[in-house]
């Protein structure tokens, strides 16, 4: 039986992970990064970004590890290149994240898996957009 409390914390945890707010994004994407050693993660971001909204924050932080397993998992990558980049704009401030690797792209569309979907969808909630150039 799964123990309640632990499954409460899973919960919040998903809604707005404790290592964005004692990290910030940039400092929690450094330490996850790590967990990857089998594959050269350089991580580009500026170090004074400013706190932005718990959502995009959340967004940003799913959307790069599901983009980290998926590279780990299919792309028989070596190299990951992660970009964060804050634009000014109105009325809002625009905050691009570009992720590259040199694995061998999307030869086919995937089957069966919901990583790509879901990083679609977290951009999609917080009124981004999402491609895939191969």
């Amino acid at each position: 039986m799964v123990n309640l409390t632990t499954h409460v914390r899973e919960l919040a945890h998903q809604l707005f992970p404790p290592e964005l707010e004692l990290l910030g994004l940039v400092g929690a994407l450094r330490e996850r990064v790590l967990a990857h050693p089998n594959l050269k993660v350089v991580l580009d971001a500026p170090e004074d970004l400013p706190v932005l909204p718990a959502e995009i924050e959340t967004a940003v932080y799913y959307i790069t590890l599901e983009a980290l397993t998926n590279i780990e998992k299919h792309a028989q990558a070596q190299i990951c290149h992660i970009q964060l980049r804050l634009h000014p704009s109105q009325p809002l401030p625009m905050l691009k994240l570009t992720i590259r690797d040199d694995g061998r792209g999307l030869t086919e569309p995937p089957l069966g898996g919901l990583g790509l979907l879901s990083m679609q969808a977290r951009t999609a909630e917080v009124g981004g957009t999402y491609s895939i150039d191969t």
